[in-house]
């Protein structure tokens, strides 16, 4: 039969011996440094990027924000501007989308969203880009210039058979 006072030594709450004690802070330690390491190597690859785009090393500053799984508009900007920088217009369009989607977009954000759009013939989608950029910034010198220029993507359009495309030798493909 087991006594009374052995039940009350084995129920005592504050009864955990240090050693346990120990290794559950030593358990707890390790997972917040885990966790610590861990987001840091998220972001590290975002801030190699940063420091490559400061660098105008853009090759390499996309390879890797890329990588980054953690990228913020920024990150997305930055990207965008490298893409485009390099001729990837698409990818550009594709980044700069992102952050356009953001409610932290700001008006020279959509702006080069718009210009892109045009860019890549997306007349219809640039129209309606350029009138959020007009909204947003209705006293900017582009916003005032745009308003002024009427449907100028229509215009350009329409005016195809006023001119010739000629390849010269020296910039022939």
């Amino acid at each position: 039969m087991i006594s009374s006072t052995a039940i009350r030594r084995e129920f005592v709450p504050h009864a955990i011996s240090k050693p346990m004690a120990f290794r559950n802070i030593s358990i707890l330690l390790a997972t917040l440094l885990l966790a610590g390491v861990t987001g840091f190597a998220q972001s590290g690859d975002r801030r190699l990027g940063d420091q490559e785009f400061k660098q105008l090393n853009f090759a390499r500053a996309i390879v890797a924000y890329e990588k980054a799984p953690d990228k913020n508009l920024r990150a997305y900007r930055n990207l965008a501007e490298c893409y485009l920088l390099a001729g990837k217009l698409e990818n550009a369009r594709r980044c700069l989308e992102k952050v356009c989607e953001s409610s932290q977009r700001t008006s020279a954000d959509l702006w080069e969203y718009a210009q892109i759009q045009m860019r890549m013939q997306e007349y219809d989608d640039a129209k309606f880009t350029l009138q959020a950029f007009v909204n947003r910034a209705p006293r900017d010198s582009r916003a005032k210039a745009y308003k002024n220029a009427g449907d100028f993507p229509e215009i350009l359009t329409e005016s195809r058979g006023n001119y010739d495309i000629r390849y010269l030798p020296f910039n022939k493909p």
